[in-house]
């Protein structure tokens, strides 16, 4: 294992039907009458974290919370993170300022009456926040958060956005004017392993930390597909199938350990 640097573990627990491109053919009315994945998704995570000795901050789906309480609570007693991800996992762009206000008021209300302790974090879905957006930054802070995790414009190392608000920046690179998340996801699913560690050295070699994002959905992959158009299929599908071998060894190779536990104990 490389120990030169311990990096940040994120996992964006949510629902395979609950991808934001989905949202025009999945209405959220529908969301009950789905056949859910969550309980699998999260025992492998688990299951993996486990093998490894390794914890994690959970950036919960509210609505998903919601419905799986003891999901939740197993998750906190296993001594991880459990942080916001808004309750309807929708984008800032896609609705108003009250109606983010309330919705991100909603999920840490849920999470903390779920686990019984305060929640330190929010992530924006699809790191939506840009800059024509940073009102959304003010209502972070006022609904009582500590950290945002969400900007992909700014430093990647963590900074204070606002007083009292640290924002504990994913990785990101511009490319032609338009920034774009490094951290995990689709970029790690897509590159070569090799390439990837290529990327963590980078970061170790400047005294970085990678802040590193996996979804639940990509762990766990047997749930239904839905017929997308070709673009948004590479996206949310390519190479789902080795997604957790790439995983594994990525927690061999590096160090990892919770936001909460890097920068708030």
């Amino acid at each position: 294992m490389n120990n030169k640097q311990t990096h940040i573990l994120t996992i964006d627990v949510e629902e395979w039907f609950h991808v934001g491109f989905l949202e025009s053919l999945i209405n959220k009315s529908q969301w009950p009458s789905k056949e859910s994945r969550i309980r699998n998704m999260i025992d492998t995570t688990l299951c993996i974290l486990d093998d490894h000795k390794v914890k994690a901050t959970f950036f919960f789906v509210g609505w998903l919370a919601q419905h799986h309480q003891d999901i939740v609570k197993q998750v906190h007693n296993n001594g991880h993170e459990v942080a916001s991800h808004g309750y309807w996992h929708r984008e800032c762009d896609k609705i108003t300022n009250l109606e983010f206000k309330e919705d991100i008021i909603l999920a840490k209300k849920i999470l903390e009456d779920t686990i019984s302790n305060k929640i330190y974090g929010f992530r924006a879905p699809a790191y939506s926040i840009t800059k024509d957006k940073e009102w959304a930054i003010d209502e972070i802070v006022q609904a009582g958060y500590c950290y945002d995790s969400s900007l992909l414009y700014g430093n990647n190392e963590p900074y204070e956005v606002r007083p009292g608000l640290l924002e504990i920046a994913p990785n990101s690179i511009c490319f032609n004017g338009k920034w774009l998340p490094m951290g995990g996801g689709f970029v790690f699913r897509t590159l070569p392993y090799s390439w990837y560690k290529l990327y963590i050295n980078y970061l170790q070699n400047k005294g970085c930390r990678l802040n590193f994002y996996i979804h639940s959905w990509e762990l766990y992959v047997d749930y239904p597909r839905i017929d997308l158009d070709f673009a948004k299929k590479f996206v949310q599908y390519y190479n789902l199938k080795d997604t957790k071998e790439k995983f594994v060894k990525l927690l061999n190779d590096y160090k990892f350990a919770s936001i909460e536990n890097l920068y708030f104990k």
